[in-house]
């Protein structure tokens, strides 16, 4: 098999998702799991977050405040599912943070 990396239609294509995606590095760029409290005032998302064109994006959880996403907890390790609470006080996501192996735990992000 040949690798093509670094030839000419690989580097037309690279630099296309590079200017593509590149203004967002860092940022929310696609949203999904969206989530509302029971009066609909509060909203909670997952946003996934490109650093850099390889590999995967991460997964960071974020709450609507004054029309601006605001991270729930830390941003370096993935978050994603919120949940809020009933009286919207607390809000509920499955972090990666600390955990070996990948893998996913409950934890409360965000006190009101």
């Amino acid at each position: 098999m040949t690798d093509i990396r670094g030839n000419e239609t690989w580097q037309r294509v690279e630099e296309h998702f590079r200017r593509l995606h590149e203004p967002q590095f860092g940022r929310p760029h696609r949203l999904l799991e969206i989530t509302s409290g029971a009066d609909a005032s509060q909203v909670a998302v997952t946003g996934l977050v490109y650093d850099e064109l390889d590999g995967l994006p991460r997964q960071v959880a974020y709450r609507l405040v004054d029309g601006e996403l605001v991270p729930l907890g830390e941003t370096s390790s993935s978050t994603r599912q919120p949940k809020l609470s009933p009286d919207g006080s607390r809000v509920l996501v499955l972090s990666d943070a600390n955990e070996k192996g990948g893998g996913f735990k409950e934890s409360v992000q965000h006190r009101r």
